[in-house]
């Protein structure tokens, strides 16, 4: 639960300092209400216009939602910068982040599994004390006259029994 929280946390703040970057070009590129409304810059503000719409689009980009060229395509009215800003972060995102996830998970399954064998071992463990101590309480009772041995005579009585 821990490394989760630790993946969620990161995720959060990629998504937020991206999103901001492109929120803020967004709006410092289209700095008038002219430029808002041109049609040429609908995808850029349909995409990028809001911040909490920058974050929505860029998990769609990264978890498949949508295609992330469709950001891609409204990243073109900004600067050149940004292109490859946005190209920097569906790589980390694809890339980088998806394999620290699945890192993450899979050596929480390794711990798992290795925990797993170490109670695995410990029942055995304790199953073989138990037989152990039944063993030592049958010769313990075939050795009727308490000297720690057992005699021919003993062994052939306790053979007798029918219990």
């Amino acid at each position: 639960i821990k490394s989760l929280v630790w993946v969620i946390a990161v995720l959060a703040l990629m998504l937020g300092l991206f999103a901001v970057l492109f929120t803020s070009a967004t709006g410092s590129e289209l700095d008038s209400l002219e430029k808002r409304r041109d049609p040429r810059n609908a995808l850029l503000v349909k995409t990028f216009g809001t911040l909490d719409r920058s974050v929505v689009e860029l998990y769609m980009a990264m978890t498949g939602g949508t295609d992330w060229v469709v950001q891609y395509e409204a990243v073109f009215s900004l600067p050149v910068i940004y292109h490859g800003m946005f190209l920097i972060y569906i790589t980390f995102s694809i890339y980088a982040l998806a394999n620290v996830i699945t890192s993450i998970f899979l050596e929480n399954a390794r711990r798992s599994s290795k925990t797993d064998r170490e109670h695995l071992i410990q029942e055995e463990l304790q199953s073989k004390n138990q037989y152990m101590r039944d063993i030592e309480m049958i010769f313990a009772e075939m050795d009727v006259d308490g000297n720690g041995l057992i005699s021919r005579q003993e062994f052939e009585d306790t053979m007798m029994d029918e219990r």
